[in-house]
């Protein structure tokens, strides 16, 4: 068996209190918005992915969702 050592899913840019955006599937082209509560490292076929503990605004209620797919929402600058 093969050891598993890197961690897919891009967190270094994510923190917790991001304001974040994403995609489902079923609904492509439309973006849900949530706050990054805490993150965890889970195992996924085979290999280490980071999910975010996400509060989904739109909903009121908390989803994981894989952080390789979340985008922060930056400051906007006049």
């Amino acid at each position: 068996m093969m050891k598993t050592t890197k961690i897919f899913g891009k967190k270094s840019n994510l923190k917790v209190g991001d304001l974040v955006w994403w995609t489902d599937i079923k609904e492509i082209g439309r973006k849900k918005f949530g706050i990054i509560q805490n993150f965890k490292k889970i195992t996924k076929g085979g290999r280490f992915v980071w999910v975010a503990h996400v509060y989904h605004v739109e909903r009121d209620e908390y989803e994981d969702i894989l952080a390789a797919v979340l985008h922060k929402i930056g400051k906007k600058t006049s």
